[in-house]
């Protein structure tokens, strides 16, 4: 009875494990399984369920049940080990998986290189080895796959050359060896190209070299051609225009120089065009506007020229247009507000110039829009849509800067502050100066006045034309060198000739922009020069007649209007003469001046200057000179300590200036001055010298003295030298 019971138990059991277990798979595909664990360190994979029992390998058989092994017919069929924490290196064993479709290891930690067993995997479909740190060289072998279909090596660590042997494939649908380290040249001509099948070639973000093979033409079902970020020179094939499937066009962020093919407008499936970041010269090509469904178009930082072009407008699907850092010129075509599904546009850091067209309100998906270091205006005469209707124009995202942006409606500058990145756009635009005025400022010369613009940081100035004739578009212009300059002197001119200038602002090229930007051209305002400058001449003598030199006479002038002033300073000759040129027209104050010495008369005024004034003489009214020394009366028992105070003088007539007296004054040691002597009687005077004994002084002190001459209301007239004695004993 026992056994009867142990022989149904077993047979249970049987029946159990019979839906677990398959036929046996051949020992050296087991054998290469095994490899594949203990080469990856298999004990910490995230997953490893049913590889082992206990501490050893499942029994044969089971090998189906596996974590990502599928077992077809008794043979391996496929291994999908993806994301499963695989450390180390793959096994050469894995050669011996014959019937093997597929083997994705992607996004693991496997090192060391790929080998070259692989290429004995005859029925290999899919090779996936993406997202790891492989290194070394890709193995020719690989080439040996002809039924291979996607071959993905992508984000590793794979230096060397690309095979040739690669290019036979003719079953490869995907080949993705982007961002390794692999350098040489894409083949120029392979001698057994046969990438009959294949649809995405994707060879960004490695060091190749050389220039793009025109055989890539030929590759009819391509739909994805990425080669950017290397280091390749040359040209664009003109041949790449016959891929006529081509979805994606990646050639960025390479060396590529040329112009752009105008074969490129000959794809009319494609999606992304992407050309920017190379050294590309020349015109952006019409035709380009054929692209029907295009969705992106990267031409930025390139050396492309010339306008953009209007046909641009017709990308009706548009997203994406960035054509910023490159030297396009001329005005903003109005088409491109026909872009409707645009969100992004690019246009910054170029030589357009012109308004910018009102036409761009309409894009109401547009999210960022960059206009700046441009030379472009506000169109503020227009009564169409503007750029205030971009509704969707996200915040603080869009750039205005380094323009020639001006305008008064509140509306445009709050909208223009709100999207522009930082909310600070008006302190860098080159305008129009105001307050633009042009005042004679002699028979040959004009001064032309503005108020400087606010934005003065970067270099530049102001350019000032000048014409006979009103609306001159030809006329000569003179520069500043700087923007907070507020006027110019235009000489050079005809007298009594009425001019006619214009003024705009100009900022030099800078950092911030390589273009010269100017602002609009002021109205025009008109001056006539004034006749030739007159003299005024004459001598300054003493009071004895005799000439004077070294006496500064003042000559301070002013037009008219009143709007143009000048100062001269002319010092007299040794014989006492002097001469000044004064404009014609102009009134003018003249005023000699000597230390401590008044003229007569002490100024003279001119309301308008019309003729030469000549014989303009000027004499010394009173001069005033103080002199002082300590000594010791000893004619006196006591002795006694006193300054002597000496005055020299000369005058003229003291009645003509109503001359009262001489007074002296003293300060004791810092203090006040305080009157210690007057004299009078001066009457027909002309010079000499007066004296006071100042007695009575202290030792330890100091004493200083100061002489003036006062008329008759008690007004000083003029004052001497200051003078100072210490006693000491």
């Amino acid at each position: 009875m026992r056994i009867k019971i142990i022989f149904i138990l077993l047979f249970i059991l049987l029946f159990m494990l019979a839906g677990f277990v398959y036929g046996a798979i051949p020992a050296d595909e087991r054998a290469a399984l095994i490899a594949l664990y203990e080469s990856t360190s298999g004990d910490g994979w995230t997953n490893r369920d049913g590889w082992k029992t206990g501490d050893d390998f499942s029994i044969s058989g089971t090998e189906g049940t596996w974590h990502g092994i599928t077992v077809v017919d008794d043979h391996v069929t496929s291994i999908d080990l993806n994301n499963n924490n695989l450390d180390g290196t793959i096994p050469a064993k894995l050669g011996n998986l014959t019937n093997l479709l597929r083997l994705y290891l992607y996004n693991n930690k496997l090192t060391g290189k790929i080998p070259p067993e692989l290429g004995d995997l005859s029925n290999l479909v899919g090779l996936s080895l993406v997202f790891n740190q492989l290194s070394d060289k890709i193995p020719a072998e690989l080439g040996n796959l002809t039924n291979l279909k996607w071959l993905y090596l992508y984000q590793n660590q794979l230096t060397g050359s690309i095979p040739v042997d690669l290019f036979a494939l003719s079953n490869l649908v995907h080949l993705y060896l982007n961002d390794n380290r692999l350098d040489g040249n894409i083949p120029p001509k392979p001698d057994k190209l046969n990438l009959s099948s294949l649809k995405t070639l994707y060879l960004s973000r490695n060091q190749l070299q050389g220039s793009i093979p025109t055989w890539l033409g030929n590759l009819t079902t391509l739909e994805n051609l990425l080669l950017n970020n290397n280091l390749l020179t040359g040209e664009i094939p003109p041949e790449l225009g016959s891929l006529s499937k081509l979805q994606k066009l990646y050639l960025n962020y390479n060396k590529l120089d040329g112009a752009i093919p105008r074969e490129l407008g000959n794809l009319p499936n494609l999606l992304e065009l992407y050309l920017n970041d190379n050294q590309l010269s020349g015109e952006i090509p019409t035709v380009l506007g054929n692209l029907s469904n295009l969705r992106k178009l990267y031409l930025s930082r390139n050396r492309l020229t010339g306008g953009i072009p209007p046909d641009l407008g017709k990308l009706s699907y548009l997203e994406g247009l960035y054509l910023n850092d490159n030297q396009l010129s001329e005005k903003i075509p109005p088409e491109l507000g026909d872009l409707l599904n645009l969100g992004i546009l690019y246009l910054s850091r170029n030589r357009l110039r012109g308004s910018i067209p009102g036409n761009l309100g309409n894009l109401d998906n547009l999210l960022v829009l960059q206009l700046n270091s441009n030379q472009l205006q506000l169109d503020n005469t227009s009564t169409h849509p503007n750029i205030t209707s971009l509704k969707n124009l996200l915040d603080e995202l869009s750039d205005f800067r380094w323009n020639a942006l001006y305008t008064n409606d509140a509306t445009m500058k709050d909208f223009l502050k709100s999207k522009q990145w930082g909310k600070e756009w008006e302190n860098t635009q080159t305008i129009l100066p105001t307050n633009i005025t042009a005042n004679a400022k002699s028979a040959n010369s004009v001064e032309v006045s503005w108020s400087p613009i606010a934005y003065a940081d970067d270099p530049g100035g102001y350019d000032v034309f000048y014409s006979l004739n009103p609306g001159d578009s030809n006329a000569p212009l003179i520069s500043t060198t700087s923007k907070s300059q507020s006027s110019l002197e235009v000489t050079g001119l005809n007298p009594l000739t009425t001019y006619h200038f214009w003024v705009q602002s100009r900022t030099d090229p800078h950092a911030n922009n390589k273009n010269t930007v100017l602002s609009e051209i002021s109205a025009e305002v008109s001056a006539p020069t004034s006749d030739i400058d007159k003299t005024i001449s004459g001598k300054v003598t003493d009071a004895a007649g005799v000439g004077m030199e070294g006496v500064t006479l003042t000559f301070s002038s002013s037009s008219s209007t009143g709007t143009g002033t000048e100062e001269k300073k002319v010092i007299s000759k040794a014989d006492g003469t002097y001469e000044c040129k004064i404009h014609h027209g102009w009134k003018v104050t003249v005023t000699p001046s000597k230390d401590n010495s008044l003229f007569s008369p002490p100024h003279r005024d001119y309301s308008d200057i019309q003729e030469d004034k000549l014989m303009e003489d000027y004499r010394l009214s009173v001069s005033l000179s103080l002199s002082a020394s300590w000594e010791e009366d000893k004619t006196t028992l006591i002795k006694i300590d006193y300054g002597k105070i000496s005055l020299s003088y000369s005058l003229i007539n003291s009645r003509d200036m109503a001359l009262k007296e001489f007074v002296i004054y003293r300060k004791v040691s810092g203090g006040v001055y305080e009157e210690i002597k007057s004299f009078t009687n001066l009457v027909d005077k002309v010079s000499g010298e007066l004296s006071y004994n100042d007695k009575y002084l202290n030792k330890n002190k100091t004493y200083t003295y100061i002489a003036r001459a006062v008329d008759t209301d008690n007004k000083t007239l003029v004052e001497s030298n200051e003078i100072t004695i210490a006693v000491n004993k």
